[in-house]
């Protein structure tokens, strides 16, 4: 027996169509891509006052506290355009806060699981999300797909290692690394599962509003008690600040809750795999990383199998 999230008309009817959705999806996940590479940038940019580097968690409370201006102002605006309630006429619920909290907690830990491994390791831990919310969403949503989907979804994976490179280490203390890292898979992928529960009783801008506003605070607690500084020192950091918030958080996030609302958790999630493909790439062009040709191959792998993962998942009329 599987659970069904509840479909209010109003929510329902502002979902876009599934291609509309799929092409927000791509777009928030390049959005998201520019995260790491502006967050490097930043604290690059701020250097050492006192010895002291700018905060990891600190860069990432700035990047949702300049966002909330905007996805709040979209609430305010839809409100006013349409006369409806912010939240779209449903009960406001304690459950607005899980994906703030779970989108905090994976930011958080992925920071800190770079003192243990590598940032390869950390980065294909992380997207084990990509297995997790698939066989999550099939029990909670009674979400169902065809074997092709499986098979682009592998196809998708075992690119994206290629791409970062991966080992498993048994020496020293990398296994702590590597163990956050798959922490950091369940709550991303709690993340994503919490905010497809949400989309279907609230609307988009709503609930990003609410995950985002959440998400700061919990950061802007953690900031507090983790080493490095709180404020930024430089203009340039600011700058760095802002556009983080502008490309990751705002477009990025924003995007893919849009698509979130209409299609299935478990392609989703697979869709998302195209970030570390395109942060590769970032930092191959704008940090002069270099980039192996097979590096490069293995990207276009990740886009095939994202592509199979959409002909499996629309042959199934997957629910959304």
């Amino acid at each position: 027996m599987t659970a069904r999230i509840p479909s209010p008309s109003a929510a329902a009817a502002a979902r876009p169509s599934p291609n509309t959705a799929f092409a927000a999806l791509l777009l928030g996940a390049v959005g998201i891509a520019f995260a790491s590479v502006l967050a490097k940038l930043a604290v690059n940019a701020d250097g050492l006052v006192g010895g002291v580097k700018l905060s990891p968690v600190a860069v990432a409370f700035w990047r949702m506290a300049f966002a909330l201006p905007f996805f709040w102002g979209a609430v305010l605006a839809g409100k006013l355009r349409t006369g409806r309630p912010v939240a779209g006429g449903a009960p406001l619920a304690p459950s607005l806060l899980l994906p703030g909290l779970f989108f905090a907690l994976d930011m958080g830990v992925w920071h800190w699981s770079f003192e243990y491994t590598s940032v390869a390791n950390a980065t294909l831990e992380a997207n084990v999300a990509a297995v997790l919310v698939p066989i999550a969403s099939y029990f909670l949503f009674g979400e169902r797909f065809k074997p092709l989907f499986i098979a682009g979804a592998l196809l998708a994976l075992g690119g994206m290692a290629r791409l970062v490179g991966f080992s498993l280490a048994a020496a020293g203390d990398a296994w702590i690394g590597d163990l956050m890292g798959l922490g950091v898979a369940s709550a991303y992928g709690a993340f994503l599962l919490s905010s497809k529960m949400l989309l279907g009783r609230y609307p988009v801008a709503f609930v990003v509003a609410c995950t985002t506003t959440a998400c700061a605070g919990f950061l802007l607690l953690g900031a507090l008690v983790t080493p490095g500084r709180f404020f930024p020192a430089t203009g340039a950091a600011w700058a760095y600040l802002l556009a983080l918030a502008a490309t990751a958080q705002v477009f990025g996030q924003g995007l893919i809750a849009v698509g979130m609302s209409r299609l299935p958790a478990g392609f989703s999630a697979v869709t998302l795999v195209l970030q570390p493909v395109v942060t590769a790439y970032l930092g191959w062009i704008l940090l002069a990383q270099t980039m192996a040709k097979v590096q490069i191959a293995a990207g276009m792998v990740v886009v095939v199998g994202i592509v199979l993962a959409r002909m499996g998942t629309l042959a199934r009329g997957a629910k959304a």
